[in-house]
């Protein structure tokens, strides 16, 4: 038998001896109180069920979506019919976090609720049950705050997604002002870009984006000038830029969709490991002292 083993084992025996000096009133109580915590850590089952269910959903999709990017790439076929707009699909996977926000906060009420001082094993429970609940409530908010970078940088993005080069030339050949017009998209974009609050694990590749962002517009003003001086050096120059930024905002594109599985990642483990091990350590706890207390 294990050290770890025999210690808890005796600490179980002394809170037995300590509990069952208690009075009947205190031990009634006890009795509804750790009921009560079980009724809950029975509650918190579902939520962490949907929280890694989200996870996985993210995970998965994002996976989905890149694939479809290369195979289209590879394929040479239209990438509008290889990436998806899922932001509906986000919203609603953000909606039902919050759901679960909103019962764990339930769940957190009741322990602030509950007097402690009844017996130092009782309280110790009670202690494990307010970090076990914690611990969930800080995944869903790492996870919520995820979620609100990204709508955020949805938002700030928004004018470039929504540009449509047709609808901004009079004329087939007329680029300089398809440009001219593309820059102020840009520089709406930029301003956008800076109240963006980035969460500090996501901060080098939201600096990386903003860096592609600026030489986006830089490209931009060089291809409206090239244009209207009809010179074709310069034309060409832009074109071999062109490529290259394309691939660098994809890039980065593809390591902030990294960065949030990553987070995600993080919660799953957590929630599958530290999280799960309190609550089967706590469920046992509670039938020793039921036991005691009976």
């Amino acid at each position: 038998m294990r050290t770890r083993q025999r210690f808890l084992i005796l600490l179980l025996l002394v809170a037995v001896l300590l509990l069952s000096a208690c009075g009947d009133k205190t031990k009634e109580v006890m009795q509804e109180d750790l009921g009560a915590v079980k009724g809950n850590i029975a509650a918190a089952e579902p939520i962490v069920a949907k929280l890694i269910e989200i996870c996985d959903w993210q995970i998965q999709t994002s996976k989905e979506s890149w694939e479809a990017y290369d195979k289209a790439i590879q394929d040479g076929t239209e990438l509008s019919e290889a990436v998806d707009d899922n932001h509906d699909e986000i919203k609603a996977k953000y909606d039902e976090l919050l759901i679960q926000i909103d019962a764990l906060e339930a769940l957190s009420a009741f322990q602030a609720q509950t007097e402690a001082g009844k017996a130092p094993a009782f309280d110790q429970t009670l202690q494990a049950y307010r970090l076990y609940v914690e611990d969930i409530s800080r995944s869903a908010a790492d996870m919520k705050l995820v979620f609100d970078y990204y709508f955020a940088m949805y938002d700030a993005l928004k004018p470039i997604d929504e540009y449509n080069a047709a609808e901004n030339t009079v004329e087939t050949n007329d680029f300089s002002l398809m440009a001219g017009r593309l820059s102020q998209v840009i520089s709406q974009t930029q301003s956008a870009l800076k109240t963006v609050e980035c969460p500090g694990f996501m901060q080098s590749t939201h600096d990386t984006i903003l860096t592609r962002i600026d030489e986006f517009q830089s490209f931009i003003q060089d291809f409206s000038i090239a244009a209207q001086l009809g010179d074709p050096l310069r034309i060409m120059s832009c074109v071999y830029r062109a490529n290259r930024l394309t691939l660098q905002l994809t890039q980065a594109d593809r390591n902030l969709d990294d960065d949030y599985n990553l987070q995600f990642e993080q919660v799953k483990d957590r929630l599958n490991g530290r999280a799960e091990t309190t609550r089967t350590e706590l469920l046992s706890n509670i039938a020793a002292l039921e036991t005691a207390l009976s």
